[in-house]
């Protein structure tokens, strides 16, 4: 069921405003194909001017938007559709959608809006169950998000600023190595099992909490500084700056890391090595780090995991340590 009320349209500067849209057990298909131009700039060219073939200079502008219980879907040409345990960013399908706007504006292939209150479901089992942001921006092979805040079953994060881009959408299904990230994370809890839907070496188990989560992320997952103002999982608390090169291919990964500040446990450790590794610790060293009670350390080290320097200062319960 779709009602509008179109209060003025304005076609002199290709302009189309439209005010109080609803959409209720909608489907919304937006196709781009290999061309770049998406199938919806093709409808708001026409609408515009019906005698020209696609203009691509129409703007259409929304105002208060109300959608429920929609389905939207977006895909590329050439995506791959098989579903997968993560978001596939080339065939996104989205379930039970559910936006309030007061202001949504098309331009071309770029979607620029703010979110009052939105929830959705993707088929690959992620679920938003609120998202805020004073804006939202898609474009092809990008996401921007500013002054947000994500509710997730297990996570809860505010984001000053987060920014997803690749080249293309077809890009973004290599996460780990073409889609660049910004982020700046304030007084924020990020379960590893919700960042799995996106980095699928993350998706172990029922995930570990990180909490009063103060960070700022530049890069991509496999490349990346990060600057951590404050991580804290069960007793654990991570002070620390650091950048990163191939981290997925450890034999040749490097890596400067400074860590101003860990305060742990062997408990702690165990659980967050278990929660983050492929493997889970070998029985022996699982009960090496039960015994060794509180851990305090400062580090700085810099190098491969073949040959690397390192200055470490830690105390613990069974004694210190000083390289």
């Amino acid at each position: 069921e779709l009602g509008v009320r179109i209060s003025r349209s304005e076609l002199l500067r290709s302009n189309i405003l439209i005010s109080d849209l609803s959409l209720d057990n909608g489907k919304v298909y937006f196709y781009t194909p290999a061309d770049g131009e998406m199938n919806l700039q093709q409808v708001i060219s026409r609408l515009s001017n019906p005698d020209k073939e696609s203009s691509g200079s129409t703007r259409l502008l929304f105002r208060n938007i109300s959608i429920t219980n929609t389905r939207f879907k977006f895909q590329n040409e050439f995506a791959d559709t098989v579903t997968t345990p993560g978001v596939n960013f080339g065939n996104m399908v989205f379930d039970d959608v559910n936006i309030k706007s007061r202001r949504l504006l098309i331009n071309g292939a770029s979607i620029d809006m703010d979110i009052r209150q939105a929830s959705l479901r993707d088929i690959s089992g992620f679920e938003l169950q609120s998202l805020e942001a004073a804006k939202f921006t898609l474009d092809d092979g990008y996401i921007g998000l500013d002054d947000a805040r994500i509710i997730t079953p297990d996570s809860d994060v505010n984001l000053t600023t987060f920014r997803m881009a690749a080249d293309s959408w077809g890009d973004m299904g290599d996460f780990m190595n073409k889609v660049r990230l910004q982020a700046k994370v304030t007084k924020s809890t990020l379960n590893t099992h919700t960042l799995g839907y996106f980095v699928p070496q993350f998706a172990n188990g029922s995930g570990i909490d990180l909490t009063g989560l103060e960070i700022e992320f530049g890069g991509t997952i496999n490349d990346f500084t990060a600057d951590i103002k404050n991580l804290v999982s069960g007793q654990t608390v991570v002070v620390a700056d650091a950048w990163a090169r191939n981290i997925t291919d450890m034999p040749r990964a490097s890596f400067d890391v400074n860590l101003s500040r860990l305060d742990t446990n062997g408990n702690d450790l165990r659980t967050l090595a278990n929660g983050f590794l492929a493997d889970s610790l070998a029985a022996n060293t699982s009960a090496m780090l039960s015994r060794i009670g509180n851990i305090s350390a400062q580090a700085t080290a810099r190098g491969t995991m073949g040959a690397f320097t390192a200055n470490v200062a830690v105390n613990t319960d069974a004694g210190n340590v000083l390289v």
